[in-house]
C-alpha cells in the first residue's frame, strides 16, 4: 500500500532555507534533499546544510493542516527543490505527496503533477548523532554566530507564518547551539557557532566523501595505455570481446559495456575511472575522427 500525505506547500518550502542549494553541493548532493519520515501519527522534515539542521516533527496537536495516511513507518530522502514549480502556485497551495518505494508523486488541485525519485534514508547524514540531550546550566554572557545562518532560520519561521522570533540553548557536550522558533514546539533546531577566522567546521557526521580510485593512463596509441604502475591497459568494448566479457567495474561495481581492461591482471573499468592526459586524449580524439 502507498503512503500519502497532504500538506500546505508552506510547510515544505519553510525547510528550504535549511537545506543545500543544489548548485552548491556537488559533493554532498543529499544535503539539497529533505528526510522525510512518516508514521501513521506523525510527519517528520528534516533539513540540514551541515552548518544548520532543522526539525519539524508534525502530529495531531500540530498538524498545520498535515494529513496523513500511512499503514507503516516510512522515510526516505526527497529532492525537494525539484518541487519549486508546484510550490510556487498560490492559488493552489495544498500539495498531495504520494509515496511508492522511493517514487514520489507530487500534485495539487490545479491539476499539477510532478513525478520525482527519492534516496534512501540512509544516505541521509545521521542528524540523531548530534542532538544534545542536556542544556548548559552555565551562564553564557555572549556567544558569536555567522549571522548568514540565523537568516536561514527567520526565513523558516516567515515561511511558517509564525514570527521569527529564536531563543538559543547552549549544551555542555557539543558546541552546537539549540534554536526554537517563536516557543514553537514542533520545531527544533541546531546552528553551528562562529569559530576562529570564521570558518566553520564541518560536523563530524558529515565526513567528506572518498574519491573513487581512478587508473592514470599515459596513452602509447589510440586505443592502449600504461598506468603509473607499469600495466599495460587497452580500450574495449562488449561487442568486441564476444568471447569474453569482463565482469563489472572493479572500482563502481556497474556493468560495463565499454571501458579499459588491465593486460596484465585482467582487471576492468569503466571509461569514468581513467584519466588520460589532455594532449593525449586531444590526440585520441583526433585519431578517432580520422578512422
Amino acid at each position: 500500500m502507498s503512503t500519502t500525505v497532504s500538506l500546505p506547500g508552506h510547510v515544505l518550502d519553510a525547510m528550504l532555507p535549511l537545506s543545500a542549494e543544489p548548485k552548491s553541493v556537488l559533493s554532498h548532493a543529499i544535503l539539497s534533499h529533505l528526510l522525510v519520515e512518516i508514521t501513521p501519527e506523525s510527519l517528520r522534515l528534516i533539513a540540514t546544510d551541515s552548518y544548520v539542521l532543522g526539525i519539524l516533527h508534525l502530529t495531531a496537536q500540530n498538524t498545520y493542516g498535515v494529513d496523513i495516511a500511512c499503514d507503516a513507518p516510512r522515510s526516505m530522502a526527497l529532492p525537494v527543490h525539484e518541487l519549486q514549480p508546484i510550490l510556487s502556485d498560490q492559488q493552489h497551495p495544498t500539495l498531495y505527496l504520494s509515496f511508492d518505494g522511493l517514487q514520489v508523486t507530487v500534485s495539487n488541485a490545479s491539476g499539477m503533477s510532478l513525478s520525482m525519485t527519492g534516496r534512501p534514508a540512509a544516505e541521509y547524514p545521521d542528524y540523531h548523532r548530534i542532538i544534545p540531550r542536556h542544556v548548559c546550566s552555565n551562564t553564557i554572557s555572549c556567544f558569536s554566530v555567522d549571522a548568514a545562518l540565523i537568516a536561514k532560520f527567520t526565513a523558516c519561521a516567515r515561511a511558517l507564518r509564525e514570527d521569527p522570533k529564536l531563543s538559543f540553548s547552549f549544551h555542555a557536550e557539543t558546541p552546537f547551539i539549540s534554536v526554537s522558533l517563536n516557543n514553537l514546539s514542533a520545531f527544533y533546531g541546531l546552528i553551528a557557532p562562529y569559530r576562529e577566522h570564521g570558518s566553520i567546521a564541518l560536523p563530524p557526521w558529515l565526513a567528506p566523501p572518498v574519491e573513487p580510485r581512478r587508473v592514470h593512463l599515459c596513452i602509447c596509441d589510440r586505443l592502449s595505455g600504461i598506468d603509473t604502475s607499469g600495466n599495460t591497459w587497452a580500450q574495449f568494448t562488449a561487442e568486441a570481446l564476444a568471447d569474453h566479457v569482463p565482469g563489472p567495474c572493479t572500482i563502481c561495481d556497474q556493468v560495463i559495456t565499454t571501458g579499459w581492461l588491465c593486460l596484465d591482471n585482467g582487471e576492468a573499468v569503466c571509461n569514468g575511472h581513467v584519466t588520460i592526459p589532455v594532449a593525449a586524449s586531444v590526440t585520441h580524439a583526433r585519431a578517432a575522427l580520422a578512422v
